[in-house]
């Protein structure tokens, strides 16, 4: 059995988020296109099987792409967070700005900028509020992210999951099997219980505090399986059948979702079980079956837009849908996702990775996470 590189995992991982990047833009569009064609057998799949390929896989490879850096004992972890916090900051800051300067645009157009009922959520409407403009600046993120730049939700947990680093450096370091991997699944239970007892409080689920326990737990899952696919461990040499059959156990249990086949309870903690399990399943046996493969380097150029993709696109898209109802033409929508890519190459060259490059010297460089 070849055993492939520490880049070459990382490599995987690039591609994963790429595709999710793409998913969601094309997602995101299709419910749109969706809404002028509600008849449509294709939409309707295609849409489901694009579910899958959601943000949340995001969070997953934050930790596993991070799992390097938390385990190093030896390394102090304030300059760690505090690097990581900047650098997340400032793509809040940049796809604020990004949404507002379109929303500003299109008020000037149209005097109201109302999409009225032809986007299923309600965004844009009415004149800007410079007061959510400046609670969008914070990084609480207890807003409705959909009044600028949905994308941003993302960028908030992620800077709260920056707070969770000591607690998964310590699990990470934990000597026993039993302690690492029954702490997040409590982590779970109690952002499950919570979530189900505070849900009216905050505007969006995704704004609330104990949905980002949740996302911890896919984050600290992304470590251990980072911990648990070093060279010695069990999940290092798995054999390519298991592999293959790890890959298709993990792509049945996404298929409930595709199947409309959900648990019985309306909890977004307990819905990111089998979304966990799924990418976990998925990754190990993706892991092995390419692990003599070799991306080149243009491949990994390309894997590098993901996150500017996903922060460019909103704005665009709902601009699209603005000009898409009034021209009465899909076009526009259809449009939106190749300008969207652009942007996403824009911004990842002229803002993603020069704030990276002021950043990084000042709390070190490490591993990108």
């Amino acid at each position: 059995m070849a055993v492939g590189t520490n880049r070459n995992y990382e490599a995987i991982a690039g591609i994963w988020k790429l595709v999710c990047a793409l998913a969601i833009l094309v997602g995101h569009n299709l419910v749109t296109l969706t809404e002028w064609n509600p008849d449509s057998v294709a939409f309707h799949w295609i849409f489901r099987v694009l579910q899958y390929f959601s943000p949340f896989h995001f969070f997953f490879f934050s930790g596993y792409l991070a799992g390097a850096v938390l385990m190093d004992g030896s390394r102090s972890l304030a300059p760690v967070m505090m690097g990581r916090f900047l650098r997340v900051h400032v793509l809040v800051l940049a796809a604020l700005v990004w949404g507002l300067s379109v929303r500003l645009l299109v008020t000037r157009l149209d005097g109201g900028a109302s999409l009225g009922t032809f986007w299923p959520l309600p965004v844009w409407d009415g004149p800007v509020d410079w007061g959510s403009v400046l609670a969008h600046a914070l990084p609480f993120g207890f807003v409705d992210s959909t009044r600028f730049n949905y994308a941003t939700w993302y960028l908030y947990q992620e800077l709260r999951l920056v707070l969770l680093f000591p607690l998964v450096r310590w699990i990470l370091l934990q000597p026993r099997d039993l302690v690492r991997w029954t702490i997040p699944m409590a982590f779970l239970v109690v952002s499950a219980v919570l979530e189900y007892a505070f849900w009216p409080w905050f505007p969006l689920f995704r704004s609330s505090p104990f949905q980002s326990i949740a996302f911890g737990v896919v984050m600290i899952g992304g470590s251990l399986v980072w911990r648990e696919t070093r060279p010695g461990r069990i999940l290092s040499a798995i054999p390519r059948p298991a592999a293959w059959a790890l890959l298709l156990a993990g792509l049945a249990v996404a298929s409930l979702e595709m199947l409309g086949i959900r648990l019985p309870l309306d909890n977004p903690p307990v819905l990111l079980v089998p979304i966990l399990l799924s990418q976990t399943l998925v990754f190990l046996g993706l892991r092995e079956i390419l692990s003599e493969w070799t991306p080149g380097e243009s491949l990994r150029k390309v894997c590098d837009w993901s996150v500017g993709i996903y922060i460019a696109h909103p704005p665009v898209h709902v601009f699209a849908a603005w000009i898409a109802v009034r021209t009465e033409s899909v076009w526009p929508i259809v449009g939106g996702i190749a300008v969207s890519i652009l942007l996403g190459v824009a911004f990842h060259r002229w803002i993603e990775t020069p704030s990276q490059g002021w950043i990084r010297p000042l709390f070190g460089r490490g591993r990108r996470s």
